[in-house]
């Protein structure tokens, strides 16, 4: 029997919703699982874990609540592992502060046949300047060339990018 997890609270950001609800919504025909949930005084927690027919494991954590002070808190970590030994991971939290302002950081990796790759990203929105943003991405192929990229954003400036590939040997190639 396929059993999933989909883990919405209140004051959870759009985005957030919409991944769980992109997880909850993904063939899981192919897993048989077992999930859980936890409430306490102060918040909410929800776990899951499936094991595919092939071999392949996926785990979800994830939780939402209040800290001392009546601020929203919560936090996910996702895992998967294939058949083959690629595995893949996320982790999140955000925070809320007492005068509006909004914290979240995330970061993931993957590694397989073709790779591996680790992203680290922030969001700040303070009580009274401007939302901003950033992500930092590396990747590097089974072949040894690599990308490293960093974007960010600053309400009212906008994005901006940049990015560098580089070849086993370090010297910077052009980007595919």
């Amino acid at each position: 029997m396929a059993q999933r997890v989909l883990f919405a609270g209140a004051r959870l950001g759009l985005v957030q919703v919409a991944l769980w609800a992109l997880w909850a919504a993904g063939p899981a025909q192919a897993f048989e699982g077992r999930e859980g949930w936890l409430r306490g005084a102060n918040g909410a927690a929800a776990r899951s874990e499936m094991v595919g027919k092939e071999g392949e494991i996926a785990r979800r954590r994830g939780f939402v609540g209040e800290n001392a002070a009546g601020q929203a808190v919560g936090g996910r970590a996702e895992s998967l592992r294939g058949p083959d030994g690629g595995a893949a991971g996320r982790v999140g939290g955000f925070s809320e502060g007492p005068n509006g302002s909004l914290n979240h950081e995330s970061a993931a990796g993957l590694r397989g046949a073709d790779g591996t790759m680790q992203s680290q990203s922030s969001f700040d929105r303070s009580g009274t300047g401007p939302a901003t943003g950033q992500r930092t991405t590396t990747a590097t192929g089974v072949d040894g060339n690599s990308y490293q990229g960093n974007t960010s954003y600053t309400q009212g400036q906008g994005i901006s990018h940049s990015g560098t590939c580089r070849n086993a040997a370090g010297a910077v190639i052009a980007c595919p």
